[in-house]
C-alpha cells in the first residue's frame, strides 16, 4: 500500500499537478501516508529501542539528515515542493524523524506540556490550516504562527482527551 502512494506522489511531482481549484491537495494525503505508515510499524513492532547507544545514532541520524537537507534544498509539504527528489525528500523526511526520536530518547524527564502535545496531535491537524489562514492576516512569521497555534491547541487537546477520546484515537475517557 506505501508502494502505491510513494509511485502516486512521483507521478504528481512529476507531472506538476496541484489541485487549486478546491483548495485541498489530494497529493497531501498520499504523500503523508509513508509517515503514518512508518509511525504505525515503529510503534508496533518497537523499532526504536533506546540503549546505550542511542547518543551515537541520534548524532548520525542528525548528520545523515543535515547532509540530506543541504543536497535537496528546499521542500514543503503545504506548497507541495520536494527539492530536487521526492524520494529524497521521503529518506530526508525519515531520517529526521529518526534523529528527532533518538534525541528525544535521551531526555530523563518529558515536560508535562510535551506529552500532552503529542497525545494531541490530531487535533492540531485538524485545525492547523484554519488557524495558519487567519493568523497570517495578523503577522505572516512562521515562527509567531507555529506558537500561536500550539497555545491555541492546547486547551482543545484536554477538552478532546477527557470529554471525546474517540476524537484523538482512544475508546476511553482519561482524566487529567
Amino acid at each position: 500500500m506505501a508502494l502505491l502512494f510513494m509511485v502516486i506522489t512521483t507521478f504528481f511531482a512529476i507531472s506538476g499537478y496541484k489541485d487549486f481549484q478546491y483548495g485541498y491537495y489530494l497529493q497531501r494525503t498520499i504523500i503523508s501516508f509513508p509517515y503514518v505508515a512508518f509511525g504505525f510499524l515503529c510503534h508496533e513492532y518497537n523499532l526504536l529501542r533506546m540503549g546505550k547507544y542511542t547518543f551515537v545514532i541520534a548524532c548520525g541520524f542528525t548528520v545523515i539528515y543535515l547532509f540530506l537537507a543541504l543536497y535537496n534544498g528546499h521542500v514543503g509539504i503545504h506548497s507541495y515542493t520536494f527539492g530536487k527528489s521526492v524520494l529524497v525528500y521521503w529518506l530526508e523526511a525519515i531520517t529526521g524523524s529518526l534523529a528527532l526520536f533518538h534525541w528525544t530518547g535521551l531526555m530523563k524527564y518529558t515536560p508535562v506540556w510535551v506529552i500532552k502535545i503529542s497525545s494531541g496531535t490530531i487535533v492540531i491537524l485538524c485545525l492547523h490550516i484554519i488557524l495558519i489562514g487567519l493568523l497570517l492576516h495578523i503577522w505572516a512569521n512562521p515562527y509567531f504562527i507555529t506558537f500561536v497555534i500550539m497555545i491555541l491547541s492546547y486547551p482543545l487537546i484536554t477538552v478532546f482527551n477527557n470529554y471525546l477520546p474517540w476524537f484523538v484515537g482512544r475508546s476511553y475517557l482519561k482524566k487529567d
